[in-house]
């Protein structure tokens, strides 16, 4: 199913709660998770979801990760909530809405791996 909100970001965090979320952090990791609001401190965002360890199959970029789905062999994290810094040089990577509530749904049943 096409994700009818691609590419509509909203212009603040309190727009987007609630909204699917992909995110890659040089050093929070990726993942697919659920946006719940500001994190605790300035410059930061909570999430509700999972951290990706790593995947497998064809996917070399994180927006086909946030895409697709797990599939088999993919390392998952439980699911938690996580502020993860967003601030001007807080080394974010990359951080999109185009994930689809489907496919953070597969994400967030899918079983739990050995990480």
């Amino acid at each position: 199913m096409e994700n009818e909100n691609k590419n509509d970001y909203p212009k603040n965090v309190e727009d987007g709660i609630g909204r699917p979320i992909g995110i890659r952090h040089h050093l929070s990791g990726v993942w697919v998770a659920r946006l719940v609001g500001p994190g605790i401190k300035p410059h930061m965002i909570r999430i509700r979801g999972r951290r990706l360890w790593s995947w497998k199959g064809e996917r070399l970029e994180c927006s086909q990760v946030f895409n697709s789905g797990p599939m088999p062999g993919d390392k998952l994290g439980d699911e938690t909530t996580a502020d993860i810094p967003v601030g001007e040089g807080d080394q974010l990577v990359e951080l999109t809405f185009d994930v689809t509530e489907e496919t953070l749904a597969a994400y967030l049943n899918a079983p739990r791996t050995e990480v």
